[in-house]
């Protein structure tokens, strides 16, 4: 597993649960060492922060004394203008009094933010940080964190399970196979920046060496040396025509390697599918569908 990231990149690593992203961003960051190879930083030691799925405030210290937690660790005095530079930075100006209770879930990733980029970090390390928050408030955290990367002109490198997400934000996508973790392809993301959410609803966003296969699926290899492909992005695949464009692919692949293939199908294109395309024989003899609630 190599992998190199270039200085002030925005790169996502997606994968399958388990595969490895967590630990591989806990190798960047130290917190484990690596029992093979290395970590290398090509400019020396960085100053790394870190943002979590879940929130890591302390329920009894205010906004303000949470992002202040590394400054007093590292001993700093007379920090309050820049804990109100941050606020206003990552837009919880007047918040600094508020307990983490008194916040909403996109306000206290807000916190956890503000705190990681308190101490001026070279890279900023995030483990799907919006992972549990609605889409609208997504949505609008993921412009946020674009304004914010581009005014700090830091390194950021972002593990989430929603392709949607990767390709809106990133530089680089870094598709992670499962156990044993091998890197399966890097995409490069041509969309132009500044990015907006329109571009996230419309854009072709992945453009690779199969277009088709890029765009839609992963073909994995199973235990049993079968194939499977598995659809990644649900909200990639509504349109009449991407279901056409995809069972093409299938049988594509199908034909040119002469094996069998079970389909990994989000449950809500389970009608769809039963109804339109598996009648008219779309589904080849001996192939199946298993229908699974993933992003």
């Amino acid at each position: 597993f190599s992998l190199t990231v270039n200085n002030g990149e925005f790169l996502s690593i997606v994968g399958p649960s388990g595969c490895g992203k967590t630990t591989l961003l806990k190798l960047i960051g130290g917190l484990v060492e690596p029992t093979k190879g290395e970590v290398t930083f090509m400019n020396g030691d960085q100053k790394l922060g870190a943002v979590f799925q879940s929130s890591t405030l302390l329920p009894w210290r205010t906004v303000a004394e949470n992002i202040a937690l590394p400054l007093q660790a590292n001993g700093e005095k007379g920090y309050e203008r820049k804990i109100d530079k941050i606020l206003d930075l990552v837009g919880l100006k007047g918040f600094g009094s508020y307990f983490p209770s008194e916040l909403s879930g996109g306000m206290q990733q807000r916190v956890n933010l503000a705190r990681a980029l308190v101490n001026k970090p070279q890279v900023l390390l995030m483990d799907e940080p919006f992972g549990s928050l609605d889409d609208v408030t997504r949505n609008k955290l993921n412009l946020e964190l674009l304004k914010i990367w581009q005014k700090l002109k830091i390194t950021v490198v972002f593990v989430t399970h929603s392709l949607s997400e990767a390709t809106f934000l990133s530089d680089r996508v870094v598709v992670v196979s499962d156990r044993p973790a091998k890197i399966r392809r890097v995409i490069d993301i041509k969309t132009p920046r500044p990015r907006t959410l329109q571009m996230k609803e419309t854009t072709k966003v992945f453009d690779g060496i199969d277009g088709l296969k890029t765009l839609f699926t992963e073909l994995f290899s199973s235990p049993h040396n079968e194939k499977v492909i598995r659809v990644l992005g649900i909200n990639q695949f509504l349109k009449e025509d991407r279901f056409v464009n995809f069972f093409t692919y299938y049988h594509k692949i199908r034909n040119e390697n002469n094996i069998k293939l079970q389909l990994i199908l989000h449950k809500d294109l389970k009608k769809t599918i039963e109804e339109r395309y598996v009648p008219i024989g779309q589904l080849e003899k001996g192939d199946s569908i298993k229908y699974v609630d993933f992003e």
